[in-house]
């Protein structure tokens, strides 16, 4: 009656089909940044000469509140998406822990999702940041002023936690084990 709960490593792996749409997922996000920061650099070096800034000050201010724009919601964004992602994972993990025939296959569906919010919650950031460089390179304002390459940090920073958190079999195994202890602390 009070049988505990099969640790992971005992239970089924997860689909190699499922994995594999995820993966792909994962990787379709990585290379929708990398190309859209690929272009924005690709222009930048052939560039014939920059232009001279239309805006002056002005544009100065607009790129200034939007690098802090990029800032804060590349912050919260991951933050938010960091703190979805675990609560949306951990009524999964105490549902496989209370029952011994419960397995995180069971959830499949509500794992995908949390995933692809995950992902999407770091890619919005990243494309901000990618948009504002993009801006300043068809401007002339970041060939005045290379401190806005800064706002590349938001895509470079979801890529490499894109490719960190890349999933496999082994990585979403361990995930639900360091769930399911976190929930006896």
């Amino acid at each position: 009656m009070n049988e505990p709960a099969a640790e992971l490593s005992d239970r089924e792996p997860f689909p190699e089909e499922d994995i594999r749409g995820m993966q792909i997922l994962n990787a379709a996000f990585i290379a929708g940044l990398l190309m859209f920061v690929g272009v924005t650099i690709f222009l930048y070096f052939t560039a014939a000469e920059p232009k001279v800034p239309q805006g002056g000050e002005a544009s100065l201010e607009r790129f200034q509140f939007l690098s802090i724009t990029n800032a804060v919601v590349f912050i919260l964004s991951s933050a938010a998406g960091f703190f979805i992602f675990r609560s949306r994972l951990a009524p999964i993990a105490k549902a496989c822990s209370d029952s011994p025939h419960a397995s995180p296959i069971d959830f499949l569906g509500e794992l995908r999702g949390a995933f692809i919010l995950r992902l999407a919650m770091l890619e919005g950031p990243g494309l901000l940041g990618t948009v504002v460089c993009f801006l300043g390179v068809t401007g002339s304002e970041i060939h005045d002023h290379p401190i806005y390459w800064l706002n590349l940090l938001s895509p470079i920073a979801a890529i490499t936690f894109m490719g960190v958190t890349f999933p496999t079999q082994e990585k979403l195994s361990r995930l639900f084990l360091d769930e399911e202890r976190s929930l006896y602390r």
